[in-house]
């Protein structure tokens, strides 16, 4: 419903700058484009829509690789600290757990960098290819289209992973 509700307000703010443009001296940026229109006929709304439902898959696959790069480095935290103390095994020495966790802290936040960035940079980087080839307003509805894109694969995405996780976590 929240994805909804950003589709709705990007299609009413861009309309609204439009109008402002176009009867005033604001937001020249939209100067003489007509109301955007999402139809499926049109190839760029099509190529919005197919980005924009890659994109849940692509952030699941790296946050997924991510957390297994960041689980490795746990391992080998956790068998270097086996290897230089061997009293851990017997019992008669504790593990460094902070260690463990701080490395642990930091490899999380370095491996989700680029996932991260990913919402943030493809609707910049899809503005800017079909602003290039077709124009403002091909690329405003390009954009558009890939928050809808988004908002349906990332719905089932969403579902698929809770439920896939539930039946993997009660395996």
């Amino acid at each position: 419903l929240g994805a909804l509700v950003l589709f709705a307000a990007y299609t009413e703010d861009i309309k609204h700058f439009i109008h402002l443009a176009n009867t005033t001296d604001q937001h020249q940026f939209f100067k003489g484009m007509e109301p955007l229109t999402f139809s499926l006929s049109d190839p760029y709304v099509i190529c919005g829509l197919f980005f924009g439902g890659l994109l849940p898959f692509l952030f699941g696959g790296m946050a997924m690789q991510a957390v297994g790069r960041a689980a490795q480095a746990v391992v080998e935290e956790v068998r270097k600290q086996f290897r230089e103390n061997p009293g851990i095994m017997q019992g008669t020495s504790k593990p460094n757990y902070a260690r463990a966790v701080d490395m642990l802290t930091r490899a999380a936040i370095k491996e989700m960098v680029v996932p991260s960035l990913l919402p943030i940079l493809s609707p910049i980087v899809l503005y800017f290819a079909i602003g290039m080839v077709a124009g403002k307003a091909a690329a405003l509805a390009a954009v558009g289209a890939m928050l809808i894109g988004v908002i349906l694969t990332g719905l089932f995405v969403a579902i698929s992973m809770t439920s896939g996780g539930g039946a993997w976590d009660n395996a």
